[in-house]
């Protein structure tokens, strides 16, 4: 062990983004001569850093520079999102550095193919944790367990030896807990908007369409339905208020849509707010004042139950209706920004394939300069279809090999697969062929030799 942290640290501390050596073994008991020693090692090795050591157990002994620890101490329950840190660190120790190296993961594993109201939940689960962290000015960091699904040995993951536990998935493409981590970049940086939905009517638990969660780094989203104004929303801080960009949560479909009705104002505020908590919640969310509240509603305009469903079905649900889409718009700044469009009629249409790199440089023979190819399944507003499990095949011509077999699946509608090059300069063509779709998939890149 004190070989590989020497090895360690001889090999990396050139690199810049290195801010602490972990010098514990992955959530070892303590054990202070060993310790002792790696911390003396780390030290001696690298003076500028601080030290680590990862724990998932309290009042643990310290003898690093920083009290790391793995939090997972949210189970879905309460507000109780991260431990105290007081709670945490040894009783000699209560005002040391104090980063939080892990949480959520196993604690919630997600696949990209589970259902939505899963995905929003892991989403969430996060977003929660990090707004909780950010809030404390005990936590230095929180760092997420983990960035991407792994694989793993047959006594943990989900009985095919994967870990389910990244905000993206194995092949680095994000589930909607990497949509919320991409949404916290600065929109000079990047424009994002990312809705956690597929905007079926049926693919959550009984049929419920409601909240949306959008994240976005905007300063708020207007929404159109069947190209009507609905509204704008705006980023929710009572419940996010320490996240640079908090998610903007949609709890209204219906808008302006129902003031075709010849209804007072306050009662079409009262049927989209009651509408909008039974699209979310069914009629058991009704509270007793919620219920008062409709049954005085009902007598004013003189309507029965089924004239009540029917209201929902139509301006809620948009049963029957020819124009399926919504339409989300980013504002900034006052201004329209970015713009994406779903609709409950999606329908795989096309293939596309997006390389991260359209150059690679190889500086030696022997070297195999790579990237990442992703493929994807888009409906007809260019979203991804995620319910395509279909496969494809890979051909590639140019001085180029692909990494791995030429036939595969798409997985909720994604995949992706490596080329490196041969060493040889030229361009390189990639097509990928899938049997439900009439035309390939086509991409170019440049090999470039030094």
């Amino acid at each position: 062990a004190l070989r590989n942290l020497e090895d360690m640290i001889l090999r990396d501390r050139n690199h810049s983004s290195i801010v602490l050596w972990g010098v514990r073994i992955n959530e070892s008991k303590d054990n202070h001569e060993f310790y002792a020693k790696t911390n003396e090692l780390a030290r001696r090795l690298d003076p500028y850093r601080q030290t680590g050591g990862v724990r998932c157990h309290i009042r643990s002994e310290l003898l690093e520079d920083v009290y790391t620890f793995n939090d997972f101490t949210y189970d879905g329950k309460g507000t109780m999102y991260i431990s105290e840190p007081a709670r945490v660190l040894p009783k000699y120790k209560k005002r040391a550095p104090y980063l939080i190296t892990e949480h959520t993961g196993h604690m919630f594993p997600t696949k990209r193919f589970d259902q939505e109201e899963r995905l929003v939940e892991h989403a969430l689960r996060h977003a929660h944790v990090l707004d909780n962290a950010m809030g404390n000015s005990r936590v230095a960091g929180c760092i997420g367990w983990c960035a991407f699904d792994y694989h793993t040995h047959k006594d943990f993951g989900s009985g095919d030896r994967i870990c389910y536990h990244g905000a993206a998935d194995a092949f680095r493409i994000p589930k909607y807990a990497g949509f919320f981590y991409g949404s916290q970049v600065s929109p000079s940086e990047r424009l994002v908007l990312e809705p956690a939905s597929i905007f079926a009517k049926g693919e959550r638990n009984a049929s419920h369409l409601l909240p949306i969660y959008i994240f976005t780094n905007c300063d708020a989203v207007d929404v159109y339905r069947s190209e009507s104004f609905i509204a704008r929303f705006f980023p929710d801080k009572a419940h996010f208020a320490n996240l640079p960009h908090p998610p903007i949560v949609i709890d209204d479909l219906i808008g302006s849509l129902i003031e075709t009705e010849a209804w007072p104002q306050r009662d079409f505020r009262l049927f989209r707010k009651l509408a909008g908590k039974a699209m979310a919640l069914g009629e058991n969310g009704f509270d007793i004042w919620d219920k008062l509240r409709m049954a005085l509603f009902m007598r004013r305009q003189k309507l029965g139950i089924q004239d009540i469903e029917e209201l929902v079905l139509r301006y809620g649900m948009n049963w029957g209706a020819s124009d399926e889409k919504i339409r989300l718009v980013g504002i900034l700044d006052g201004k329209e920004v970015v713009e994406r469009s779903f609709g409950a009629d999606s329908a795989a249409k096309r293939l596309s394939i997006e390389p991260d790199a359209l150059w690679l440089k190889s500086l030696e023979e022997e070297e195999w300069p790579s990237t990442r190819i992703v493929v994807k399944a888009l409906d007809q507003y260019d979203n991804i279809a995620p319910f395509l499990f279909e496969p494809y095949s890979i051909d590639i011509k140019g001085p180029a090999r692909l990494i791995g077999p030429a036939q595969r699946s798409l997985i909720s509608g994604v995949s992706a697969f490596w080329i490196s090059g041969k060493a040889k300069k030229g361009k390189v063509s990639i097509a990928v062929a899938c049997p439900r779709f009439d035309e390939q998939a086509v991409a170019e890149l440049d090999i470039e030799l030094e």
